[in-house]
């Protein structure tokens, strides 16, 4: 199989950013994997990572 990506975790969260929207509201009555996960914004933030 492929190798674990945990190390993406440390580099994500290193650095507070505010690219990161919150879903918190939907109107979609299925089931969600992603609310309350975030959403990367990358023109907010994208600096920080290059």
């Amino acid at each position: 199989g492929l190798r674990s990506l945990g190390f993406l975790n440390s580099l994500l969260y290193s650095k507070p950013v505010s690219g990161f929207n919150d879903i918190t509201v939907g109107k979609n009555p299925g089931w969600q994997w992603v609310r309350h996960a975030g959403v990367l914004s990358a023109r907010k933030d994208a600096q920080q990572w290059i």
